[in-house]
C-alpha cells in the first residue's frame, strides 16, 4: 500500500477531481487534432469496400488492437494484423482492404493507405 493510502487523512474525493481536471486538460488539447486530416481519415474508412486492415507493434499494436476492435464492433469490418506476422503471410486477402498504422504519440498522426 502506498504511504499517501496508508494515511487516514488521505482525501479520496479531492484526488478525484483532481484526477478528472487533468483529463479534462487533456481532452481540450485534442481540438487541434479535428482537422482536415481528421476528415480525410474518416472518410477513407467511411468508403472503404473491404476491410479496415489495422497494424502496429509495441504501444501502437495495443491501441490497433483496440481500434480493429471498435471498428469491428460498430460495423465497419476490420481486423488487427502484427507487421512481423503479415510479412510472413499470403498478401492476396489484402487487395480490398484500407491500412491503418495508428502513431503512439499524438505529434505524429495515424497514417491510412490503401
Amino acid at each position: 500500500m502506498s504511504t499517501q493510502l496508508s494515511n487516514a487523512n488521505f482525501d479520496f474525493q479531492t484526488a478525484g477531481k483532481a484526477v478528472l481536471r487533468i483529463e479534462r486538460e487533456g481532452l481540450e488539447q485534442l481540438d487541434q487534432y479535428i482537422n482536415d486530416d481528421f476528415t480525410r481519415a474518416c472518410e477513407m474508412i467511411y468508403r472503404c469496400q473491404g476491410k479496415v486492415v489495422v497494424m502496429g507493434m509495441g504501444k501502437s499494436g495495443h491501441i490497433g488492437k483496440k481500434m480493429a476492435a471498435t471498428f469491428a464492433s460498430t460495423g465497419t469490418p476490420a481486423f488487427f494484423v502484427h507487421p512481423g506476422e503479415a510479412s510472413h503471410g499470403d498478401w492476396a486477402w489484402s487487395a480490398a482492404a484500407m491500412w491503418c498504422s495508428p502513431s503512439p504519440t499524438a505529434a505524429s498522426p495515424t497514417r491510412f493507405w490503401r
